[in-house]
């Protein structure tokens, strides 16, 4: 589990705040070099605010707590891994 500082950016917005990921991953041994690997994995976050950038000004814009926009998902992952 870690707790961290996330940065989003998406078309001249930029986004701070917090993540929290969680993850659990197990992995199966096919032979003594190959494994085959499964993951699951959270991750939650909140925009609180954002800035905008037009090239020339930057406004930044916050949001009322209560207003906040979610940033949670879940990631599943399936995946060969190669052993030395």
């Amino acid at each position: 589990m870690s707790i961290d500082y996330m940065r989003y950016s998406n078309d001249k917005v930029i986004v701070d705040h917090y993540k929290m990921t969680v993850g659990l991953s197990y992995d199966i041994g096919l032979s003594e070099s190959l494994s085959l690997g499964f993951q699951i994995s959270y991750l939650t976050g909140n925009l609180s605010q954002y800035e905008i950038d037009n090239g020339t000004t930057t406004e930044t814009i916050k949001l009322e707590r209560g207003s906040y926009e979610s940033l949670n998902r879940f990631d599943f992952s399936v995946g060969l891994r190669f052993n030395k």
